[in-house]
């Protein structure tokens, strides 16, 4: 692959690299007297690019695409020689955890009423067996 060509591919790449970091989601880390925050976040890429050739070795098509996310997980807190994590603990995420072991719940407790009050479908009382 040329220099050119991989100025084409590799650049937005490096741009996207710079923009999804823990600045992209808190901020540079902050200084208040003795103590440092230090913010962390959780950091997803992904990257694909290909290329393909005609009989004459000259390129005759090529993308690239890639893509990312970044979500803040805590900072941590320095103070001297100590350091401590607090987590950003996401409240909706937890909601829906709640809300989808009730659906859950419910479901099962409706499934098990109906069986017990629905009689067996085939199955009358046991017969008795007679002697002749």
């Amino acid at each position: 692959m040329s220099e050119e060509k991989n100025m084409v591919v590799f650049e937005p790449t490096e741009d996207i690299l710079k923009r999804l970091g823990t600045e992209a989601v808190f901020g540079k880390p902050i200084r208040q007297g003795d103590l440092l925050i230090v913010p962390v976040a959780e950091v997803q890429l992904g990257f694909g690019y290909g290329m393909g050739t005609s009989k004459e070795e000259v390129p005759s098509a090529a993308g690239a695409g890639g893509g990312g996310k970044a979500r803040p997980v805590g900072f941590l807190k320095i103070r001297g020689e100590e350091v401590v994590f607090e987590p950003i603990v996401d409240t909706s995420r937890l909601s829906m955890a709640g809300m989808l072991l009730a659906g859950w719940s419910i479901f099962w407790l409706a499934r098990s009423i109906l069986g017990l009050l629905r009689p067996a479908s085939g199955k009358g009382a046991p017969e008795e067996e007679t002697e002749l």
